[in-house]
């Protein structure tokens, strides 16, 4: 059908450019949307995209890490092999120049030539010797004089007063080719013929003898709680073996049996033997080599480090 400009009522024509302009805006918006829409989309997919790139980011930061820990670890590892190669080799080197020193020990002193560093005299000690203590306040060597010795049991009153001596002599054999120091670190309290603070170096292939002496007297030995005491039931002598250079150390031990007493109510009952009698006794090494320099260098190191 034909329109006719003639009939279209100009007084519409207002509300056909509204309707005009809002098509157009309906359009545009429509097409804003669906640019908005894929503008979105594109946007959801850069983020996704940078995520992803992000997270291989991660993952080639920790491999890298991984990596790097790793070479640390491998670096680390093959420091603790090459320190523990030249630590062997520093102990192979030190143990060739340890000496071997073993100690035995015998009851009583049967060295007639032997010069104490105390003072001069032969030796000839029983074991076990035993006077009056007014007659060892008179003369002293009486205590050490073979003359003095237990031989049988002896029993000693709640009113005598006597004075023991028990005697063993520790024999130190150096069997190796270099010299050997010795330090004595426990001796029970007894008397040794050193002076103290002296250093006891025997020379390759030869030997050195040390007299130990205790001395009790009845009052010390009143009750038998005093005489179970281990410095007076047992020796106990701890050394060391060392190098001149004292680089390593052994340490040795012996326990010996000296229970010559026991109390019967009043009385004191000293007998000629302890209740198992030796004759000889070794000292035998009491804990693993300690290399005194290379350990105290490796202290300080884990301080510092």
């Amino acid at each position: 059908m034909a329109i006719h400009w003639s009939n279209i009522a100009w007084g519409d024509f207002p509300n056909w450019l509204m309707a005009l302009a809002t098509i157009g805006a309906l359009v545009a918006a429509s097409l804003a949307a669906k640019w908005t829409f894929r503008t979105v989309k594109a946007a959801e997919k850069q983020v996704v995209a940078a995520q992803a790139q992000v997270e291989t980011a991660r993952e080639q930061a920790g491999a890298a890490r991984e990596q790097l820990s790793l070479a640390r670890a491998e670096v680390e590892r093959e420091h603790e092999v090459a320190k523990a190669a030249e630590d062997r080799f520093l102990r192979a080197q030190l143990d060739g120049r340890m000496p071997v020193v073993y100690a035995r020990a015998t009851p009583g002193c049967d060295l007639q030539e032997y010069v104490s560093t105390v003072a001069s005299q032969s030796f000839g000690r029983p074991a076990l010797t035993a006077v009056a203590e007014e007659k060892w306040n008179a003369a002293r060597d009486t205590l050490t004089s073979p003359s003095s010795e237990v031989g049988q049991p002896l029993t000693v009153s709640e009113s005598e007063r006597y004075v023991f001596a028990m005697t063993v002599t520790i024999e130190f054999v150096n069997c190796s080719d270099v010299p050997a120091r010795i330090d004595i670190t426990e001796s029970s309290n007894a008397e040794l013929n050193l002076r103290q603070g002296q250093d006891l170096v025997i020379p390759p292939r030869e030997s050195r003898h040390v007299v130990w002496t205790r001395r009790l007297s009845s009052q010390q030995l009143a009750t038998q709680e005093e005489i179970n005491r281990a410095d007076v039931s047992f020796l106990q002598l701890e050394y060391w073996v060392r190098d001149i250079g004292q680089n390593v150390r052994d340490t040795y031990r012996c326990n010996l049996d000296m229970r010559y007493f026991e109390r019967d109510g009043t009385r004191l009952i000293v007998k000629p033997r302890p209740p198992f009698p030796w004759r000889e006794a070794f000292a035998s090494q009491w804990s693993s080599r300690l290399y005194e320099r290379l350990d105290a260098t490796a202290n300080v190191r884990k301080a510092v480090g």
